[in-house]
């Protein structure tokens, strides 16, 4: 007998759409198990409840672990949602109620402790009334923390930059605008032309600040110097711009000036500090704005101001103790005194030129009066030869650099000087002497010196012969140097010849 298999169409059917479907589940799952991102589908209920219709097997890593057994899956993933992050999540909630795509970022606690950035994009859809959100949900942790770490670094280097701006144009001691800064904002305002007509310009310099840093010590110098700073600026506020030129120079910019001679004398007050072993003052210059046309110009004007007031000044303690040296020079030899006071003021002017600042070019003052104080231990005899000495004599000579060195060296308000004299009589090509130095191992104060002590015992009379002109002496210097002298000092000498500047030739 033959078997008959009678197919019947509407089971057949139905079992083909049952593995279909299985196979469409499969294929879902093994895709899910096959990324990173978590898949879900919810069924959001009339009454606002969730119901999870489907959830991907990485679930568990976005939340630290298993759903305790007979949780629901989507109640407990809100109770994961960080309390700062739940406004997003309803929002992102709302929108899927309305029908609408959304996509949304927030924080999830996770079981095992850990906070994880999510991100999670979703759409919803309907189905015989019912609304379905289907959902991918990925774990965004590493990439947040990058961009916060960039973010971060962003603002580290963006204060980096703030930071080495400011620094570029302020003191880093007092923390006022320093030269930089001065001469930008300078520009500035002298492009203004109708406020530079009512602006001026400050210059400062401190009396009695380099005792003070040689007595007292470097550090209290500073705090001095940071304490005068802070009072400076606080005297100016509201009127003008407080700046450190650096050393012991301070300046000040006041744009609307109606009374220069009371803000300069608010600015000598805030620079003042008196105490039982010490007084500091300043002297100060002022420049008119309307009277310049660029900042260099204003520096020249203000400190060429401040020099002829430090002049009709009381004298610092170390320059009265020079006054007394150079007196001791006077008496032994009038003609030498005289000699020591002009290369004084003429290596002042010549220091100015080459950028040394106030504090330094008293020092160069200093230097250049008693670059001879050695040869009060030189005899008579050879001091006053009314001819060219012979070699014994010249080579006792050519120590009075270091017996003038042993002598200032006594004064710690004149060691800097001391250095000076002592390097005062090399030479260029490092033929000179006590030390045979040569080029820049001079210092540039003994280099001019050098160039304004020849120039002056060129144009005076000495015992054995008369002086020469201005433009013999200018000629001699030029051809020199190289050898005998510094040719950048030689070339700012003679600027400041053609100048006028030069109190001999005057």
């Amino acid at each position: 007998m033959r078997t008959v298999v009678v197919a019947v169409p509407h089971l057949i059917g139905r079992g083909r759409r049952r593995r279909r479907a299985q196979d469409q589940a499969a294929a879902l799952l093994r895709i899910s198990e096959a990324i990173d991102d978590y898949l879900y589908t919810n069924e959001h209920l009339p009454g606002g409840g969730r119901s999870s219709v489907f959830s991907g097997p990485n679930r568990e890593k976005l939340m630290g672990g298993p759903v305790p057994t007979g949780s629901d899956v989507a109640r407990e993933w809100e109770r994961l949602i960080h309390p700062d992050d739940w406004d997003e999540h309803l929002a992102h909630r709302e929108r899927l109620g309305r029908g609408e795509p959304s996509e949304v970022i927030y924080r999830l606690r996770g079981y095992d402790g850990r906070t994880r950035w999510i991100h999670a994009r979703t759409r919803s859809h309907r189905e015989h009334g019912r609304l379905f959100v289907d959902g991918i949900v990925s774990d965004i942790t590493a990439r947040r923390e990058a961009e916060e770490a960039l973010l971060q670094a962003q603002d580290e280097l963006r204060g980096q930059v703030e930071l080495n701006a400011h620094q570029a144009t302020h003191d880093s001691l007092t923390g006022l605008g320093n030269r930089r800064k001065l001469l930008a904002d300078l520009e500035l305002l002298l492009a203004d032309h109708e406020a530079r007509d009512h602006a001026v310009f400050v210059l400062c310099d401190l009396d009695g600040f380099k005792l003070y840093n040689d007595t007292f010590g470097h550090p209290a110098g500073d705090a001095l110097l940071v304490r005068l700073g802070r009072r400076l600026e606080a005297a100016t506020a509201g009127r003008g711009l407080a700046y450190r030129l650096g050393g012991d120079e301070f300046c000040v910019v006041c744009r609307d000036c109606e009374d220069p001679e009371g803000l300069c004398a608010t600015v000598a007050d805030a620079l003042t500090d008196r105490g039982e072993a010490f007084a500091v003052t300043t002297a100060w210059g002022l420049c008119p704005l309307r009277d310049v046309r660029d900042a260099g110009a204003a520096l020249s004007q203000a400190d060429q101001r401040l020099y002829e007031q430090k002049g009709r000044g009381r004298r610092s303690i170390s320059g009265q103790v020079v006054d007394v040296l150079v007196a001791a020079l006077e008496e032994r030899d009038p003609h030498l005194g005289l000699h020591l006071n002009d290369v004084g003021e003429l290596a002042v002017v010549v220091g100015r030129r080459l950028g040394l600042d106030a504090a330094q070019a008293d020092v160069l003052r200093h230097a250049a009066r008693l670059h001879d104080i050695g040869k009060l231990a030189i005899p008579d005899e050879i001091i006053r030869k009314p001819a060219p000495l012979d070699g014994e004599e010249w080579t006792f000579m050519q120590q009075h650099p270091v017996i003038g060195e042993r002598i200032l060296a006594t004064a710690p308000a004149l060691g800097d000087a001391a250095r000076i004299v002592r390097s005062s009589h090399e030479r260029f090509d490092g033929t000179g002497y006590p030390d045979g130095l040569q080029g820049r191992e001079i210092p540039l104060a003994a280099r001019i010196v050098s160039v304004c002590d020849a120039f002056d015992a060129m144009i005076g009379p000495r015992p054995y012969r008369d002086g020469v002109s201005v433009a013999e002496a200018l000629a001699e210097l030029t051809a020199c140097a190289g050898t005998q002298f510094d040719p950048e000092v030689v070339a700012a000498f003679a600027d400041v010849v053609r100048e006028g500047r030069v109190p001999s030739a005057a």
